[in-house]
């Protein structure tokens, strides 16, 4: 079910193929030719807001939410519900760079579609906290109202 995103640029598509996938659809990676297209993805990835816009279409009742409530958060995901994640950060020259990630709670951590060694990175709360204290700009959040 889980689709690993294995480049800088395809975090975007792959947190939307993995997003319609816990929905139930029958998505892959197959799809994501036709969603860097729709997305305009390019070598420096998707902007979040048309992610945002993309899923709206797709998935009716999505909201985009802009939030640093890591307590909410966590409890909306310790419900079984998934988010999709956009936040920014500071490379070590000082670049900002975003990144887009598909989360989900499990067993006591925070599993995302980023990859590492070929493994799901899974990060713990504490972790998952820290990344939305110190994203650069405000961390957009996009889930399903439920």
């Amino acid at each position: 079910m889980f689709l690993a995103q294995r480049n800088d640029y395809d975090c975007g598509p792959i947190a939307i193929v993995n997003y319609m996938q816990w929905l139930g659809y029958n998505w892959s990676r197959k799809d994501l030719p036709l969603l860097r297209y729709i997305l305009n993805t390019t070598s420096l990835g998707s902007e979040y807001l048309s992610i945002a816009a993309a899923l709206e279409t797709l998935v009716p009742g999505l909201q985009l939410n802009f939030t640093r409530n890591t307590y909410g958060l966590l409890n909306y995901m310790k419900k079984g519900n998934p988010i999709i994640l956009a936040y920014t950060y500071k490379l070590n020259e000082g670049k900002v760079v975003g990144h887009i990630m598909f989360c989900y709670y499990e067993n006591g951590v925070i599993v995302t579609n980023y990859v590492k060694n070929k493994k799901k990175t899974k990060l713990s709360t504490k972790q998952f906290k820290q990344i939305l204290q110190n994203s650069i700009e405000r961390p957009a959040v996009i889930y399903l109202k439920v």
